[in-house]
């Protein structure tokens, strides 16, 4: 997966990393990898889905919360969907 990350194949390393969940289904390192390989081709929805399904295995397994870098990674994914704030008109007219 890294390989391909590397070229410029994530639509390939997206496939890998899937693969490589089914044998190592708690490797937090593969679900940020997937992750960033989801952000790297516009598919924020399908990181933050990824994140949420290894907090419920991990929770569910080992009743352990992911770490603060994958959740980091999450929330700055999240943050980047939302719509920009509007920028308040200044009282004044100018």
């Amino acid at each position: 997966g890294t390989y391909l990350e590397e070229i410029g194949d994530h639509g390939r390393a997206i496939e890998c990393y899937l693969s490589a969940l089914d044998l190592c289904p708690f490797s937090e390192n593969l679900y940020r990898r997937l992750m960033l390989c989801y952000e790297k081709t516009g598919r924020r929805g399908e990181a933050l889905t990824v994140c949420q399904r290894y907090r419920r295995t991990l929770i569910a397994a080992h009743g352990i919360e992911p770490s603060k870098k994958t959740m980091e990674l999450y929330h700055r994914l999240r943050n980047d969907l939302r719509p920009p704030l509007p920028v308040p008109s200044h009282p004044s007219g100018k």
